[in-house]
């Protein structure tokens, strides 16, 4: 799955994985469904996306510590807006306890 930071609304992350055909994506969503998170997929260009929130992404231990480091590496060598987004993210309560 590849992050990506999101700006809209404060800030947020994201783990998106990219499907080439639409069965590739249901199988895909269905094996996040089993880890207890809600995908959603969407429809992006000639491919489908299938992302994960940052809220679900506090589930599953493997994809919260990736995620941590991903948001380190954006502070120590991100653009400054990249970095004004890990901090609004690290501002919001519940960052990941």
């Amino acid at each position: 799955m590849k992050f990506s930071l999101v700006s809209g609304n404060g800030g947020t992350l994201i783990a998106a994985y990219y499907a080439n055909t639409a069965e590739e994506a249901v199988a895909a969503a269905n094996a996040l469904e089993t880890l207890g998170m809600r995908p959603n997929v969407v429809k992006s260009n000639k491919k489908y996306m299938i992302y994960v929130g940052l809220g679900d992404m506090k589930k599953n231990k493997q994809l919260r510590e990736a995620a941590m480091r991903f948001l380190m590496e954006k502070m120590r060598s991100g653009t400054p807006r990249e970095r004004e987004i890990v901090r609004r993210i690290r501002k919001k309560p519940p960052f990941f306890q």
